[in-house]
């Protein structure tokens, strides 16, 4: 017997001693083929058409599939000039955020035009109130409401849930002749979104004193750059994450020697994350 003949011989009897598959190798055959025509048919539908926006209509373009694949490539509908029919069914954006004035309806393009809704306005001025009643009751340091620096406001929107999911602003800090910042941020955290002021600060840690109402857990920084200053970020009862940061001059890039307003201290600034006017407005 040759080597051929040992080789043949032993691989018929690991053969027989192979376990029997659970399942019809016959079937799963089937089964993959199934899977896969189901496939190339959900590609073809989705490629089949794009909407392409040409002022205010929109035209469906029909694509051609790649050739070589297996599948006939797609042609466009025939038609009796030649031409493409264009669909003129007006499209909107879900993403684009709107606000009604009186008889019309504009775009919101900018965080200026967050601050003409009615919601919002009056959010920004319970804001403004709040840091006035912990951080300034004697009305000392905090810049007037009609300040052109205090005209300032971060938002952020779900288009999808036609929602505001955080919401702040900015509002300047006066000792003497310095000028700092008080910066509020409201985020709803099922967003999955972190406040702006945690992502502009290293070196967080939880705080280790006593928390005020409402308060669940927060953290803590203390940073010297840019006029140094400190800032806190609490976690809710009612589910808000609130940070606020106050920080000794306004503005980035601050220039040697330029003079640092005193700022609140962690407590103050933790009972300002804690008052229930630091909240996202309802539609």
């Amino acid at each position: 017997m040759n080597d051929l003949d040992v080789l043949t011989d032993r691989l018929r009897d690991l053969g027989q001693r192979a376990p029997v598959p659970v399942a019809d190798p016959l079937l799963d055959i089937r089964r993959g083929r199934l899977a896969l025509r189901r496939r190339r048919a959900r590609s073809v539908a989705g490629l089949t058409t794009a909407v392409v926006a040409v002022g205010s209509v929109a035209v469906t373009v029909p694509l051609l599939a790649p050739r070589g694949s297996g599948d006939p490539a797609l042609q466009p509908a025939a038609s009796p000039s030649g031409a493409v029919t264009p669909d003129t069914t007006p499209t909107t954006d879900p993403c684009v955020i709107t606000v009604r004035r009186g008889q019309g309806v504009t775009p919101l393009s900018g965080s200026r035009e967050y601050a003409e809704t009615p919601e919002v306005v009056a959010a920004l001025a319970s804001y403004r109130a709040a840091a006035a009643a912990v951080l300034d009751p004697a009305g000392r340091h905090l810049e007037p409401v009609g300040s052109e620096r205090n005209d300032n406001v971060q938002a952020g929107y779900d288009c999808r849930a036609k929602e505001l999911t955080s919401l702040g602003t900015k509002l300047g800090w006066t000792t003497g002749d310095a000028l700092g910042v008080v910066q509020l941020e409201v985020v709803a955290p099922e967003h999955d979104e972190k406040p702006q002021i945690v992502l502009a600060h290293d070196g967080w840690r939880p705080y280790d004193g006593a928390l005020p109402a409402g308060v669940r857990k927060a953290r803590v920084v203390v940073y010297y750059e840019d006029g140094g200053g400190r800032a806190v970020v609490a976690e809710r009862a009612d589910g808000l994450a609130v940070a606020v940061d106050a920080a000794g001059v306004w503005g980035n890039n601050v220039v040697s020697g330029t003079a640092s307003a005193r700022t609140p201290s962690v407590a103050e600034l933790l009972a300002l994350a804690a008052s229930p006017r630091l909240t996202l407005p309802e539609d």
